[in-house]
């Protein structure tokens, strides 16, 4: 199985791209999640967090986060995250590793592809 995984603006955090694991994951169709802000996905009391992480560029393996599905339940994901192009910009990689309590374990990303810019 893919792993779940997104794509974000680099600035403006605009999902502009995800993969069926991910609309999956959050309970969302495609055309509700392209376009929504990831700050939506996030519980709030992780914001501060994410964006201290953006901040420093901190790459790779990030840690867990508390994220909410589109019904409002949260649950646990571990993450890895990096920059690259997406479609001809410059766009976060978020990559689910894994989901907390399921035993879920995800390696790549499957059918969403990033160059890292030159």
């Amino acid at each position: 199985m893919s792993a779940p995984c997104w794509y974000t603006d680099s600035k403006t955090l605009i999902v502009k791209g995800a993969n069926a694991e991910a609309l999956k994951l959050f309970g969302y169709s495609m055309e509700e999640f392209i376009g929504m802000s990831a700050a939506h996905l996030i519980s709030v009391h992780d914001h501060s967090r994410i964006e201290a992480m953006r901040a420093a560029e901190k790459w790779g393996e990030v840690g867990s986060f508390t994220f909410l599905r589109k019904n409002g339940s949260a649950f646990s994901a571990s993450l890895r995250w990096h920059q690259g192009e997406y479609h001809g910009a410059l766009c976060d990689c978020i990559i689910v590793t894994g989901v907390g309590g399921t035993g879920a374990n995800f390696a790549g990303c499957g059918t969403l592809e990033c160059r890292h810019p030159s």
